[in-house]
């Protein structure tokens, strides 16, 4: 099974901490990084195509 590319996007750090510990044990899930806006997560999604 593939596994979903998945990208975080949330301006607080903190509750990027929490979500990164929550997601970090979940082998369907790949995270590809993590942004603290709209805009960066934008363009990483497309630079990461």
């Amino acid at each position: 099974m593939n596994k979903l590319r998945t990208l975080i996007i949330e301006d607080e750090e903190p509750a990027r901490d929490l979500v990164k510990a929550y997601l970090k044990d979940n082998e369907h899930i790949e995270l590809i990084g993590e942004c603290a806006d709209g805009f960066t997560g934008v363009k990483t999604i497309n630079e990461t195509k």
